[in-house]
């Protein structure tokens, strides 16, 4: 949200008004942020902007996260543009080819388009480096007795690679949700079938 109004800004500034894919990367900053302690963080804090300290204790590798796939039907070459959602959710690509004019045209039941007929162009796909970090309490706001808590951060563009475990900072992002994948890529169910349930994150603006 951040980066696309900062976008908008700065294309109202140029004449002739640029595309969106010639305008450069940009990234939003935000500081002076109350903190919360992460055990604090609830339900009530979900999609709003944050502020945690803490200290990091693993880092993945980067990886490469898709933000807009450019997908094609196998079946009638029709083609179409995804837009990837931030943080550690899934593209949600439909399963249906939305070209209804050729599927009317098509009599014979054989040559419609069959379920999950898609295949990802990756020349055509935008992407940026994502990784992800685990962030714990300092020792010393954590209660005697207790056991430190954590939360998985999401950390995309420019702040890749800027924490090693061991570092202790002061994150702002946004308190975000996903659904955790099991193994086949489907998401984890629980044994009365609990999909409602996410698993909480922080999407890393600073």
């Amino acid at each position: 949200v951040f980066e696309a109004a900062a976008k908008e800004v700065v294309a109202s500034q140029i004449t002739p008004k640029p595309r969106e894919a010639d305008l450069p990367h940009i990234h939003v900053q935000l500081h002076d942020i109350d903190a919360t302690s992460i055990r604090d963080l609830n339900s009530s804090h979900v999609a709003r902007l944050v502020s945690v300290r803490g200290i990091v204790v693993s880092a993945s590798r980067v990886n490469t996260r898709a933000t807009q796939l450019a997908i094609v039907c196998r079946n009638c070459k029709n083609q179409a543009v995804v837009k990837c959602g931030n943080g550690f959710g899934a593209p949600s690509i439909p399963r249906v080819c939305d070209n209804l004019r050729a599927n009317e045209a098509r009599q014979n039941a054989e040559q419609k388009c069959p379920l999950d007929p898609w295949v990802i162009i990756p020349d055509r796909s935008k992407f940026t480096n994502s990784q992800r970090l685990k962030l714990q309490e300092n020792p010393e706001m954590v209660p005697t007795g207790e056991v430190p808590r954590h939360i998985d951060l999401c950390v995309e563009n420019m702040l890749v690679g800027t924490c090693k475990p061991g570092s202790r900072v002061t994150i702002v992002g946004i308190y975000s949700i996903y659904q955790a994948k099991g193994a086949g890529g489907r998401a984890k169910l629980g044994t009365n079938n609990t999909i409602a349930i996410r698993n909480p994150y922080l999407r890393v603006l600073h």
